[in-house]
């Protein structure tokens, strides 16, 4: 019997472009910021969340965020016309116009990746932190104008904990625990004081701000609400997204607590996961990339005021980047805009914070949408590209 014909599966791979092969199968692919999406055509869907992209180390992927299909052209094959990978195989070295390999052919030995050197890290002193009582709970939320439930939720997520913290004669940042011990109890300027941080414990970052709602004063000069400990490139809750496939993303500790507000209210708590970026001209760190991968992504940036020489917007610029970011690493994203929303007292919604004292038309729209948009935490089609 003659033998079948063989075909090299990483070449058919690497010729194959599948959004060609996906309009060939009958799939009806519109191009969206550097992928192509559509209308799954593995399950029955009114809005698109299935997409195709082509990644750096595996090559063309197709994913579905509503069923989870997911592969690579072969998978794609498979699940449109059946059969096995061989016929698989077969059928798109065809298409890729790819004649069999030879009897004596031999595969290529392809160079493996040299690992690099691990780069020492800084080591960076964390204070220890404790669980909010519900008292504070309820104090936090009175600071930032928020609810009780939202906050309690932030603290059962393990993203929101309490510490106390002081500055030192020299602008350092200290924590009650060790002042005695190194004998800074003397020293303070400020402090020791109740603080509320937000952490998820993945020992890269914390960021604290003061339960009394004031500032800390530098030693040189000039005054700061929020206190970043470790890296700010680690975006706050990354390592506590798990198995959930829809992801808050926003700016700052507040921000946080108000995601999880807006969740409590929505009964959202569960299923969406909230992470926050701890300033706006950083980049995200590498290492939290891939746990957004395949996820459905909605940030909420500042909507800060124009810079008078550029025009732009620092937290609309800051979305762009993450967007751009997750984007690669195989996330859906998109921004919500808070553009023209009021607060109760007349002033502009500038961050999700704000928009959590809003007027009656800005709660409306956050919590029960209108004829355009869908609610901010319901995660339905793009409310604003970037």
């Amino acid at each position: 019997m003659e033998a079948a014909p063989r075909y090299d599966l990483h070449e058919v791979r690497e010729r194959i472009r599948m959004p060609d092969l996906a309009m060939q199968l009958g799939i009806e692919l519109r191009e969206s910021g550097g992928r192509w999406v559509a209308c799954c055509p593995f399950h029955a869907e009114r809005s698109p969340s299935f997409g195709i992209r082509q990644e750096a180390a595996k090559g063309w992927r197709f994913h579905c965020f509503g069923c989870g299909a997911d592969g690579d052209v072969f998978d794609l094959w498979q699940r449109s016309r059946g059969g096995s990978l061989a016929e698989a195989l077969r059928a798109l070295a065809g298409i890729a116009g790819m004649a069999p390999m030879p009897d004596n052919w031999k595969p290529v030995k392809r160079p493996q990746a040299r690992a690099l050197p691990e780069k020492p890290q800084k080591v960076v002193r964390f204070p220890a932190l404790r669980r909010l009582s519900d008292r504070t709970c309820e104090e936090l939320a009175a600071l930032r104008g928020l609810s009780v439930a939202g906050v309690m939720a932030a603290r059962e997520a393990g993203m929101v904990w309490g510490a106390e913290l002081g500055v030192s004669v020299r602008a350092g940042l200290c924590w009650g625990q060790n002042m005695l011990n190194e004998g800074e109890a003397g020293k303070l300027r400020i402090g020791p004081v109740r603080c509320w941080l937000v952490a998820d414990g993945a020992g890269y970052a914390m960021q604290a701000r003061r339960l009394d709602g004031g500032v800390w004063e530098r030693h040189e000069g000039g005054a700061f609400k929020a206190w970043t400990i470790g890296t700010a490139k680690w975006p706050l809750g990354a390592r506590l997204i798990g198995d959930r496939r829809r992801v808050a993303l926003v700016e700052g500790g507040p921000d946080i607590l108000a995601a999880f507000h807006f969740l409590a209210l929505a009964g959202r708590v569960k299923d969406v996961a909230v992470v926050g970026v701890l300033g706006a001209a950083v980049r995200l760190h590498e290492e939290a990339l891939p746990t957004f991968s395949h996820r459905r992504v909605r940030i909420f940036p500042h909507f800060d005021k124009e810079d008078p020489k550029s025009g732009k917007r620092a937290g609309y610029q800051a979305a762009a980047r993450w967007s751009e970011e997750l984007t690669a690493a195989g996330a859906e994203v998109d921004v919500y805009d808070f553009e023209d929303l009021q607060q109760a007292d007349g002033s502009l919604v500038g961050d999700l914070n704000d928009a959590a004292r809003g007027n009656e038309e800005c709660l409306r729209l956050l919590t029960a949408g209108d004829e355009v948009n869908p609610p901010a935490f319901d995660f339905h089609p793009l409310i604003c590209d970037v």
